[in-house]
């Protein structure tokens, strides 16, 4: 099977040019939502677009699903063999990209934290669960954290990579029974969800995982639709140089 292969995914040169820049884009959306957090600033045009910031979270979940699928929507699209990974590797590279950065944050909230309230059982706890990613599985560390509580996407992230190494090849044979599948996890939840709207309970529910699954699907689908169109231009472009080369060689009437 593909997903146990001891042969890596290629990195694909295709990967679009702007989606660092849409990254950046969307990171500083979500950095205005949190400052007008903390500020309440009310002016109503301003305040609109700071409130609205809160959507890059959406954004930049959907633009991970989308380049992570690239080599095997590009594989579909052109009929290659899909690529082949091993989850651990996958692990370890996405590992190496997110964790140093994210723990040296880490750190200087943790220092922070001990400054102002000292050492404690619960701070270990939190520590504990920023460290493993699972912060957002648990209340205290989650939504009443003493560290930075803006890393909670990173729980989100973590479970998506875990089931990736599965969910590519098969979204890759099978898109359309994948792709419904995830959104239809989302639709369910988010209905399960709703109804607790105004209660202590749903802040601690709008932002688990199987809320962004519908997000992660719009974000492969997107890339799979990308990666056939531009073969579809590729063979068309392809068709019509040959056309015109035999046109320019005479051996068309």
């Amino acid at each position: 099977m593909g997903v146990l292969s001891r042969t890596p995914a290629p990195i694909d040169c295709d990967r679009p040019a702007s989606a660092d820049f849409l990254r950046v884009l969307a990171a500083w959306a979500v950095g205005a939502f949190h400052i007008w957090q903390q500020s309440w600033y009310s002016r109503p045009a301003a305040e609109h677009w700071l409130r609205a910031g809160s959507v890059g979270v959406d954004f930049l979940v959907m633009l991970s699903a989308f380049c992570l699928f690239l080599p095997w929507a590009n594989a579909a699209a052109q009929g290659r063999p899909l690529p082949q990974t091993r989850p651990a590797e996958f692990y370890r590279r996405r590992a190496a990209r997110l964790l140093p950065a994210y723990y040296a944050s880490l750190l200087f909230s943790l220092a922070l934290a001990v400054y102002r309230s000292g050492w404690s059982r619960a701070l270990a706890v939190d520590l504990f669960t920023h460290l493993t990613l699972t912060q957002q599985l648990f209340p205290a560390c989650y939504i009443g954290t003493q560290l930075n509580a803006v890393s909670w996407t990173l729980t989100v992230f973590a479970l998506f990579y875990l089931v990736f190494p599965l969910l590519a090849p098969l979204c890759a044979r099978h898109p359309l029974p994948v792709l419904g599948a995830l959104c239809g996890v989302q639709l369910v939840y988010s209905l399960w969800a709703l109804p607790q709207y105004g209660g202590h309970a749903y802040p601690l529910l709008f932002n688990q995982f199987p809320a962004f699954c519908g997000v992660l699907a719009v974000g492969m689908a997107a890339q799979g639709w990308r990666a056939a169109a531009g073969h579809s231009i590729f063979c068309c472009a392809r068709a019509a140089r040959c056309w015109a080369r035999r046109r320019l060689s005479g051996s068309m009437p």
